[in-house]
């Protein structure tokens, strides 16, 4: 009997203790979800600096085909140098190869402009002076063909000086000015021609009045003296019929 007390004893002791427990036994704390990576935005990829690596080839290679590349070592070799860096640059860092495209091109440039600048604007003015001076002798309409030709040359060249090639623009200008000098020649002549065409139609009319003039005093002249005549034979006669 007092085996079978202990053992409800301890069974109720176990189980006080077993809700004191679960009472005293505080909530676990909800978790915080982890924020989410906030993905971060691609950098925008620069476009290809394809208009500026075409103009820069173009230029550099005007330079090589009229052998300029020889005559302007140093300088070209310090724009090559760019060129080379741009084209390294290409397609991997399109802003760089940009700028030295550029850098580049403007290298090249300075180059032409050092060994044609100033050929160039004296062909360019002399164009222009001899064109003038064919407008002054309406060579535009006395001599068509031979002018039409040098606005066509002078065109050439100011399309040639627009793309850069300098050598080739050089040519048509100084085309263009023999062009405009045969116009002048060809205009002169016709307004020679013309003059002395006036001046000998001047003379022949002249020449004509003066003859026509001269003939009619003749003329003037043939009939006082027929009138005197008839006048004498009337005279005659009139004399014998009163002698008679």
């Amino acid at each position: 009997m007092k085996t079978k007390w202990l053992t409800s004893a301890s069974l109720a002791v176990l189980f006080s203790l077993l809700i004191a427990g679960c009472a005293g036994t505080p909530e676990p704390e909800p978790v915080a979800p982890e924020p989410e990576m906030q993905q971060q935005p691609a950098a925008e990829e620069k476009p290809l600096p394809e208009a500026e690596r075409e103009e820069a080839t173009r230029i550099r290679d005007i330079i090589i085909e009229t052998g300029t590349d020889k005559a302007e070592v140093e300088g070209f070799a310090s724009a090559q140098a760019d060129f080379d860096a741009a084209e390294a640059a290409y397609g991997s860092d399109n802003e760089q190869s940009k700028a030295l495209f550029l850098k580049a091109k403007e290298g090249f440039l300075s180059i032409l402009e050092k060994r044609y600048g100033s050929r160039l604007t004296e062909a360019r003015d002399s164009a222009q002076a001899e064109k003038e001076k064919a407008d002054k002798l309406f060579a535009p309409k006395a001599a068509s063909q031979a002018y039409t030709q040098g606005t066509s040359y002078q065109e050439e060249a100011q399309k040639q000086r627009s793309s850069f090639h300098y050598p080739a623009a050089i040519e048509a200008y100084e085309k263009a000015a023999e062009a405009f000098k045969e116009s002048q020649a060809i205009a002169a002549e016709k307004r020679k021609n013309a003059l002395e065409a006036i001046r000998n139609s001047e003379a022949t009319y002249q020449k004509t009045q003066e003859e026509v003039t001269q003939l009619e005093s003749d003329v003037q002249t043939e009939r006082s003296e027929s009138e005197a005549e008839a006048e004498a034979e009337a005279s005659t006669i009139g004399q014998e019929e009163a002698s008679e």
